[in-house]
């Protein structure tokens, strides 16, 4: 009986707990794409009743009805709680953590370290904020993002260069982009635009050399290792995106709409019908109607002119004399990108698979350029007990079409636009074949050609192809040992093809009968083409032995590794000017001999490392690091070279409990680190040893030549030696909601390979030779606010990053002061005006000046009042920004993200050689201020005895029109176009919203989660009054150039994008 009634009193407790609970359903989502998250934890919050979420991210939990709220927890994800209503079922969308405290970060090699073990600065930028903004382009998605990290978009178009510098610079003439790592292998910064940016699982920034210092020889200008997606412990997902943008340009340099064509011509002379007066204003050129100059009468829309001259049949153009409204803003077209994706992810505990697809379609503001990138990418991992293989593969496809120079002076299509007077209807004349006017006896333009024409005649075609490949096997045969070899392989293949149609004029235009010096006279324009087929194969292998094991409170890890590096490039070129048959572009249809070369290069390296941490408590940590390497490039007995690095980290919140007890301190970590790190500064691969080339003119029949090469080869060259110090403190408060990382540091390069001159009389011209020292020196401050504000669903996150970087060149060689950073010119101009000096910052920009006065006041002379060159170049400041300061925001509601990035660089200047050749034009705003009246120039003074100034009041410039701002001292020196190069931008913008799958489609196995958004990138910039050229982050050179800070008419205008997004998951 009482084993009844004990068993009665049990059943009825059961039962009241029981009825005491009920059953939480729902599905736990991400905020970055609306899939399911398997694996998070839910609790009942200060219990620890709870589940994990299934594959889909579902879950089902018995709480107590007296339970008020769940907690939602997963790695890599912000904790969330969920107040509990009457609500049986919840939808929780959790968001990605800003906080990377006790994350894992990717270091060189692949090596994964604990971020509270790492002594140096260190950076990780998720595949959301890389994509978000629609960027088809890796490093755009990059940019403001990481402090130190300057991403500079060195000009527009269809596929832009893009340059990577991490704090700064650190070589006179050697590459300062950074080392790009990809899936465990090295590829050149450039190989990044042909990455899908939707294949990239994040990007780890190793900032200095100090954190690279494990890759020895390629590591002293920082590390970006980009990781792929690789599948993972998920349901088969499919994946498909588009993102459709539209570009447009955003602003032209200030343009004046005052004055018409006109160029000095004389009236009355045989071209009396095309060059007459307009208006009483005689301080002017008058009306020519074949000019580009526009020194012109002023415009008055009630008279009508002539446009050129009368063709053959006697027809000619009328057209008011009158400024057209945004006529070349016009002439632009807007340019469309279309980007297509798909891929198929999925995985269990053993294994995974990734497959992805991509088509990005685009063409450009100017008419007929486009762009074609398509890629195919798959990865996989497949465990094995102990045993592990991983490999990706990916292969891009990247065709580009763009417009090439004119037949004449080889001037781009910008140009050409910007030449032409504003009362030209530019726009009409696209049908060069059919309007009489438009085609190339019929152009307006005497001098240079119908831009359209150069269009649809002159192009630049380039064909590309890039493979990677990586494999990495991996054995664990104990849990403290694990061996691991890495294969990767590197290939691409490049066909260029730049050619110009020949052109040819009538026998009327080349009897000139516009009495003009019309261009056809030089009929016919031979048609030209140039081909370059190269192709270069990169192999790596790494083999690593890795070993871990605790003793007490130690912990040791020791990673052993041998690098081999294997590389071959070779080009091929061939060119024509002659054909035999216009536009038939075949190396056979030439006439005379045809311009050949060939070049064959081959260099390999290896490298053996060791890399040890030690920690105590899980609080403190040594690690240190020693590499040495051999590299071909340089002769047997001295190719030999070590590269040690050491740091040290130290939690003191947790070395000394106390610090954080308080409400607002919770983390606190200090760090420094000291390296030695090295560059081997050779683009001429075999430059220790002697150099032939072929001789000019040969081979001649078959009779072949070679000389010795002008340039001395030097044995005793090795690498350029940067060691660097850094250190840091990292601080979290208020539970971590607040995060703040200062880091200082230090480079400096010594050894620097620079050329020097020697005496022709030993038969060379130059060597290369290592001296020369630039220090670098800068601060890097990184502030997360997770969030700065919550009011119930609404969130706001805001990033702040600052850098200050200042680079000092502080010895070049004995006797030397400065060296010039040349890199070739353009229509016979110099692309540069970059200089190592000695005591400033580099690069310093150095052009030529008007003389000018101790207090810089222009002398001007006493009768004409124009300027006189000064005989030596004068500095007028650097080339890089010293401040770059990064704002990213993240709000979020409900389902909607919107994301704003902005990003201001100051402290650096840029040559704005648009400016010079606007005035030439004479369409430049500031060349008819003054109304092309006499003037004096401001801030002038008179020289009137030796070293005596006065200030000048009266004395007039009296040709303030073509003889100023074509042939005074003025327009020829480039002091006047250098402007700051300052400015705020508007990165990103970016409104996405989540749709709730299953409240609008109801329960659907199909569609699992669904995105829409806009987007925008560089919708607004802000820069000085002083600059009304161009976009000031431009640069007339390459990509791994080190003379930056000057721009010329090539560069097209800067554009602001805009369109939108869809992503559907299946």
């Amino acid at each position: 009986m009482r084993k009844l009634s004990f068993l009665l009193v049990l059943l009825l407790l059961t039962a009241m707990q029981v009825l005491a609970q009920r059953t939480i359903t729902g599905k736990v989502t991400s905020a970055d794409d609306g899939n399911g998250i398997p694996g998070v934890t839910v609790l009942v919050t200060g219990t620890s009743t709870g589940v994990l979420t299934d594959l889909d991210g579902k879950f089902s939990i018995s709480v107590p009805k007296t339970a008020t709220s769940l907690q939602f927890t997963f790695v890599g994800m912000k904790m969330k709680e969920v107040a509990l209503t009457a609500e049986n079922n919840y939808d929780v969308v959790m968001e990605t953590s800003a906080q990377q405290i006790e994350g894992v970060v990717v270091t060189a090699f692949g090596i994964t370290r604990q971020s509270r073990e790492i002594g140096v600065s260190t950076a990780k930028v998720a595949d959301k904020e890389l994509t978000r903004a629609g960027a088809s382009n890796v490093m755009n998605g990059m940019t403001a993002k990481v402090s130190g990290l300057q991403i500079n978009t060195i000009n527009n178009g269809v596929n832009p260069e893009t340059k990577i510098t991490l704090r700064g610079n650190r070589h006179f003439l050697a590459s300062n982009q950074a080392l790009v790592v990809l899936d465990g292998v090295p590829v050149s910064a450039t190989y990044l635009n042909s990455i899908n940016p939707n294949d990239i699982e994040s990007v780890s920034v190793l900032k200095g050399a100090s954190a690279a210092a494990l890759y020895g020889n390629e590591a002293s200008n920082g590390v970006m290792i980009v990781s792929t997606k690789k599948g993972g412990k998920q349901k088969p997902t499919i994946k498909v995106s588009n993102t459709t943008t539209f570009e447009r340009i955003s602003y032209l340099p200030n343009l004046q709409e005052r004055f018409g064509s006109g160029s000095g011509e004389t009236p009355g002379n045989s071209d009396n019908n095309y060059t007459f007066w307009i208006g009483p204003d005689r301080n002017t050129d008058p009306y020519t109607s074949y000019e580009n100059q526009q020194f012109g009468p002023e415009y008055n829309p009630e008279v009508m002119v002539i446009l050129g001259g009368k063709l053959e049949d006697g027809s000619y153009q009328m057209v008011p004399y009158a400024p057209i409204k945004n006529q070349k803003l016009n002439f632009f077209q807007t340019g469309v990108s279309m980007q297509n994706d798909v891929s198929y992810s999925g995985g269990d505990e053993n294994g995974s698979f990734y497959l992805s697809a991509q088509d990005v379609n685009s063409t450009g503001t100017v008419m007929d350029d486009k762009n074609r990138r398509t890629s195919v990418r798959m990865a996989a991992m497949k465990k094995y007990g102990t045993f592990q293989a991983d490999f990706s593969m990916g292969i891009t496809k990247t065709k580009t079409d763009v417009s090439g120079g004119d037949m004449n002076q080889g001037r781009g299509v910008y140009w050409n636009v910007l030449n032409t007077p504003q009362h030209i209807p530019l726009s009409t004349y696209k049908d060069i074949d059919g309007n009489p006017f438009a085609t190339l006896d019929g152009y307006f333009n005497a001098y240079y050609p119908n831009p359209y024409w150069q269009i649809a005649h002159s192009r630049q075609k380039n064909d590309r192809t890039d493979f990677l490949g990586s494999l990495n096997l991996s054995y664990k045969p104990v849990e403290w040992l694990e061996f691991s070899n890495r294969t990767g392989l590197v290939y691409n293949t490049q066909n260029y093809n730049d050619y110009t149609d020949e052109a040819v004029y009538s026998n009327y235009s080349k009897s000139d009968p516009w009495s003009q010096g019309h261009m056809g006279q030089q009929t016919p324009y031979s048609g030209q083409s140039s081909y370059q087929m190269s192709n270069q194969l990169s192999l790596t292998n790494d083999f690593l032995t890795k070993l871990s094991k605790d003793f007490g409170d130690f912990s040791t890890k020791l990673i052993l590794g041998v690098s081999a590096f294997k590389t071959g490039y070779n080009a091929m070129n061939s060119a024509a000017s002659a054909l035999v048959i216009p536009n038939l572009y075949n190396i056979s249809n030439r006439v005379g001999e045809p311009v050949a070369t060939q070049e064959t290069l081959e260099r390999s390296s290896m490298g053996v490392f060791a890399d040890a941490t030690i920690g105590y408590k899980n609080y403190i940590f040594l690690h240190a690091s020693a590499r040495n390497d051999w590299d071909s490039r340089l002769v047997k007995d001295n190719r030999s070279f070590f590269y040690p690095g050491a740091d040290i980290s130290a939690v003191l919140t947790d070395m000394f409990p106390a610090l954080k007890d308080g409400p607002v301190l919770s983390f606190l970590k200090v760090r420094a680190g000291l390296s030695k790190t090295g560059q081997i500064s050779l683009t001429n691969w075999y430059a220790t040893v002697p150099r032939y080339d072929a001789a000019p003119g040969f081979p001649y029949g078959n009779t072949a030549g070679f000389r010795l090469n002008t340039t001395l080869s030097n044995p005793t060259l090795r690498p350029e030696i940067t060691k660097e110090l850094e250190g840091g403190i990292e601080m979290s408060f208020v539970k971590d909601r607040y995060h703040l990382e200062v880091t200082a540091y230090k480079s400096n390069t010594i050894d620097q390979t620079i050329p020097a001159s020697i005496s022709s009389a030993t038969g060379y011209r130059s060597a290369y030779i290592n001296a020369g020292e630039l220090e670098t020196r800068g601060i890097e401050t990184d502030l997360k606010l997770t969030p700065l504000l919550s009011l119930g669903q609404v969130n706001w996150d805001l990033t702040i990053n600052y850098a200050y970087s200042t680079s000092e060149v502080l010895s070049i060689y004995p006797g030397l002061n400065e060296l010039p950073i040349n890199d070739g010119t353009t229509y016979g101009i110099t692309n540069s005006a970059s200089y190592a000096i000695v005591g400033q910052q580099f690069p310093a920009i150095k052009v030529t000046d008007v003389i000018r006065d101790p207090e810089g006041r222009i002398v001007v002379d006493k009768v004409t009042g124009l300027p006189k060159t000064a005989p030596a170049l004068v500095q007028k400041g650097h080339g890089n920004p010293n401040h770059i300061l990064g704002i990213v925001n993240n709000f979020t509601w409900k389902g909607l993200t919107l994301g704003i990035v902005a990003e201001y660089r100051s402290g650096n200047n840029i040559v704005n050689r648009v400016g010079n050749a606007l005035d030439f034009t004479g369409i430049s705003e500031h060349s008819a201020l003054n109304g092309r009246q006499p003037f004096v120039i401001p801030n002038s003074v008179i020289e009137t005895a030796p070293g005596v100034y006065t200030p000048n009041t009266d004395v007039l410039v009296t040709d303030a029109g073509r003889a100023f701002w074509v042939n005074s001292n003025y327009h020829t020196t480039d002091a006047a176009y250098v402007t700051s190069a300052a400015f705020w931008k508007l990165r990103e913008i970016s409104l996405t919203y989540n749709v709730p799958v299953e409240k609008v489609f109801g329960s659907t196995k199909v569609l699992k989660a669904a995105t829409l958004g806009v987007v925008g990138r560089n919708l607004l910039m802000w820069r000085p009054k002083t600059n009304v050229w161009t976009d000031p982050e431009f640069n007339t050179n390459g990509a791994t150039s080190n003379a930056v800070g000057y721009t010329n008419e090539d560069q097209t205008p800067p554009t602001r994008v805009f369109g939108f997004r869809v992503n559907l998951t299946f």
